[in-house]
């Protein structure tokens, strides 16, 4: 039912997508790797640095992450990105440097 769609997808919501074999099988027919997505799910829902719950600046280690949310659009994106067909671009690979550093 499209009126019960969430404006947000958490990793919960992934899950549940990869569980189910109809989804799979309609995200392997746009060619999106549903392997490569399961073994991406934890860089895909990390955290951003500043997504911490603590509610204040000091770098207290009881403070806990974030759960990262992703728009229904940046999830399309995300789907998209894994598709077989793509290949590394240099944006890619500088914002791989980028966040190794």
């Amino acid at each position: 039912d499209p009126s019960k769609c969430a404006d947000e997808i958490s990793k919960a919501d992934l899950a549940s997508i990869v569980g189910n074999k109809r989804a799979c099988e309609a995200l392997q027919e746009v060619g999106v790797d549903v392997f490569v997505l399961v073994d991406n799910m934890e860089a895909i829902f990390a955290p951003e640095e500043r997504e911490w719950e603590d509610g204040d600046d000091d770098d207290d280690e009881s403070a806990e992450p974030k759960e990262k949310k992703l728009s229904f659009d940046d999830f399309t994106e995300v789907i998209y990105s894994l598709r077989g067909t793509n290949t590394a671009t240099l944006k890619d690979i500088l914002e791989t440097r980028k966040i190794m550093q």
